[in-house]
């Protein structure tokens, strides 16, 4: 461990988790990181920001959110986090596990490179509002929304191939596969499945 109580391997080359019980509100990622493990910062409730050590070539930070050094992989969004909304980097292709886990955010804008939303990404985000997928999206994890008590609405980019929405819910888009229903949908009093689903 190191001072902040941060997991590591002896080389201190692996991040393996980051306290949840921390208090302090920013972290660094130090130079020698060459391997992030999943969610590390899962269920963390004080960061607002997490940055990199400018040396380190593997990760960076965009706006105190945790990316890998090319920006294709968003891995880690702190839970307090100055701002209501997000706006993924153009060159995001991956939102990784749990990376919005505990966060307060209200909306969060999908780009149009993405293609991936990782297990769990959005587990407790309990503000969120609606979620839009986009067109490119081709994989979606499991519960995706878990515990996201606020969420209202799902839609789909009508250019989407991979998934589509039936009775306000998230399906594949043969319809066989249920995603997620919005749980704090409104105006509506029953949920049936489509006839499609089988899983």
């Amino acid at each position: 461990n190191d001072e902040f109580g941060a997991l590591y391997n002896t080389e201190k080359t692996i991040l393996y988790a980051y306290p949840k019980a921390s208090e302090n509100k920013s972290y660094v990622i130090p130079s020698t990181v060459t391997t992030i493990g999943e969610a590390p910062f899962r269920w963390n409730l004080s960061l607002e920001k997490i940055t990199v050590h400018p040396q380190n070539k593997n990760y960076k930070e965009f706006n105190n959110v945790l990316y890998t050094i090319d920006g294709t992989t968003l891995i880690s969004y702190p839970a307090q986090r100055n701002g209501d909304s997000y706006t993924l980097e153009p060159t995001t292709t991956k939102i990784g596990m749990s990376a919005f886990c505990q966060s307060h955010i209200l909306t969060v804008t999908l780009n149009e490179n993405l293609k991936e939303i990782g297990d769990s990404a959005f587990e407790s985000a309990s503000s969120l509002k609606n979620l839009h997928i986009t067109k490119n999206v081709n994989k979606i994890g499991e519960k995706v929304v878990e515990f996201a008590v606020d969420l209202a609405d799902v839609t789909v980019d009508s250019n989407n191939i991979s998934f589509k929405i039936g009775n306000h819910a998230l399906y594949s888009y043969d319809g066989t596969t249920l995603y997620f229903y919005p749980v704090a949908k409104t105006g509506v009093t029953s949920f049936t499945t489509l006839a499609t689903t089988k899983t």
